[in-house]
């Protein structure tokens, strides 16, 4: 029990960063996914779960040291943030068009 005390905050830390990933970064793998049977459910959460499993064992190495972490990850987040402002822009003129044509 105190071991689980002692670790706590680690544990915490952990959970909650790999949640965030999950909703922000992992999610979006299956946003547009057409899941009509219980099997297919099952299917993507086991390959959820193997992702996650990867993406754990990154985001652990990162953040066993503070500092590597916030530099590393900061870095990380703008360039994602930067990849997402890039794409918009250059599809700004077929995300129009599209919705012109659902429109119609």
């Amino acid at each position: 029990m105190e071991l689980l005390k002692k670790y706590k905050p680690q544990i915490k830390f952990h959970f909650i960063l790999n949640l965030v990933v999950v909703i922000f970064i992992t999610f979006s793998s299956y946003y547009n996914l057409p899941l009509n049977y219980i099997s297919d459910y099952l299917i993507y959460f086991i390959h959820l779960l193997i992702l996650q499993f990867t993406v754990f064992g990154f985001l652990y190495i990162l953040s066993i040291n503070k500092y590597v972490f916030y530099i590393i990850f900061g870095l990380m987040d703008k360039m994602v943030a930067l990849f997402f402002i890039i794409f918009l822009l250059s599809n700004t003129n077929k995300l129009l068009l599209i919705y012109q044509v659902k429109q119609k």
